[in-house]
């Protein structure tokens, strides 16, 4: 599925379940999904599509800890932005992007959600937490909605593997909260995966852990 970032950026191809995830309209939006589903890449897409509603604004996006902002998170929103034509400039001391979009320029700071507690005093207009579930509690996820006072849309949005019955299970299924929505993607779905990943998976994990590592389900 291809979807058009901007009338100057070239076409961006996304599954089915990345694209339901970055147009979700909803406040608070979850993508979850098995292994190699594209979760982190979708994020990246929706913090993009965030920037170009918030001109002149600030958007906060995190992982767990700091190795996985370096590791995964800062190299996948460096590719998305490379592949979509973005133009941006990177302040490496402060961990921020500036991202131009043809209504203006947007700032996208990176963080660790384990400090969430250094969030304070910021002014969002949009935050997300990519494998949210593997935080210990919700403290990061209020600690991001208490940050959402200056914006266009005011918008908190996470991606995450199934780890258990937690919060993201709690907010976003068993009781979901008022414009919450989740979106399940599974392994299988992304067709760019070598076949023998999914068979390895399958070989390695019993029958309950597959049904979180590969349909996005959330089990014990």
């Amino acid at each position: 599925m291809n979807y058009q970032m901007d009338s100057k950026q070239q076409l961006f191809k996304l599954f089915k379940h990345q694209h339901l995830f970055v147009h979700d309209d909803h406040k608070f939006s979850a993508l979850v999904g098995g292994f190699g589903s594209g979760k982190t890449t979708a994020f990246a897409v929706r913090t993009l599509v965030e920037c170009g509603k918030n001109p002149g604004k600030r958007i906060l996006i995190s992982e767990p800890t700091y190795p996985m902002v370096r590791d995964v998170l800062q190299p996948t929103f460096e590719q998305v932005l490379r592949q979509s034509g973005f133009g941006y400039e990177y302040f490496a001391t402060e961990m921020r992007y500036r991202v131009k979009w043809s209504t203006g320029w947007a700032d996208v700071l990176m963080r660790s959600a384990e400090n969430y507690q250094r969030w304070a005093g910021l002014n969002l207009a949009a935050f997300g937490i990519d494998e949210a579930d593997q935080l210990r509690d919700d403290g990061a996820w209020k600690m991001g909605i208490s940050r959402l006072r200056d914006g266009n849309t005011l918008r908190g949005f996470i991606s995450t593997t199934p780890e258990g019955f937690k919060f993201v299970w709690d907010y976003w299924q068993n009781d979901p909260r008022p414009n919450y929505n989740l979106t399940r993607g599974k392994t299988e779905d992304n067709i760019m995966l070598p076949e023998e990943f999914i068979t390895s998976l399958k070989e390695n994990y019993d029958e309950r852990l597959l049904r979180a590592y590969l349909n996005g389900e959330f089990v014990n």
